[in-house]
């Protein structure tokens, strides 16, 4: 049986679950969570704890010197972070990148109409399609020698022509 230091009830079993607390002190000293947070701390215990919740150190943007966050580990506020070397802007900029060397190794240009204006009118077909190891757009492009083996199992079609073809293959096409 143990008493309450706050209200002086006698209580049987510890509310507490928290094992760092039990290992801390093993006897309870209050009945419930409303006791313990309704304590008298101690002068020296109420400075140890306004301390602790103090920030260390204030931060400010490198570029504009607003305040920003402690855990903001890179130093530039939301305004000031330069959204071209954001990480999605270089995936995106290497992706076409790549897109173009590939285009480029296959010719530049549609197989069956000659078409070249724009890559991104571009696509690979698959001449056959139980060898499709990945596709181009969504496989593995960071590794330019699977991505090369994989680009010459394919024909560089138009888009215009890329639907034609899957449209023969269907037997959906104008008949």
């Amino acid at each position: 049986m143990f008493t309450c230091e706050k209200c002086k009830k006698e209580f049987l079993e510890d509310w507490r679950k928290d094992k760092r607390s039990l290992k801390k002190n093993p006897i309870p000293r209050f009945c419930s969570q409303s006791c313990a947070n309704k304590r008298e701390r101690t002068e020296e215990v109420k400075a140890k704890i306004s301390l602790s919740l103090k920030r260390k150190d204030k931060r400010f943007c490198s570029k504009c010197n607003k305040e920003i966050s402690y855990n903001n580990v890179s130093g530039v506020c939301k305004l000031c972070k330069d959204p071209a070397k954001s990480k999605s802007k270089i995936i995106e900029d290497f992706r076409k990148r790549r897109k173009k060397f590939l285009v480029e190794y296959k010719g530049g240009k549609c197989e069956i109409c000659g078409y070249s204006k724009s890559v991104t009118a571009l696509e690979f077909h698959h001449k056959d399609s139980n060898q499709k190891d990945f596709g181009i757009s969504s496989g593995d492009i960071k590794n330019l020698k699977r991505s090369l083996e994989e680009v010459d199992k394919c024909i560089l079609v138009c888009a215009n022509c890329h639907r034609e073809l899957h449209e023969e293959i269907r037997g959906i096409g104008p008949s």
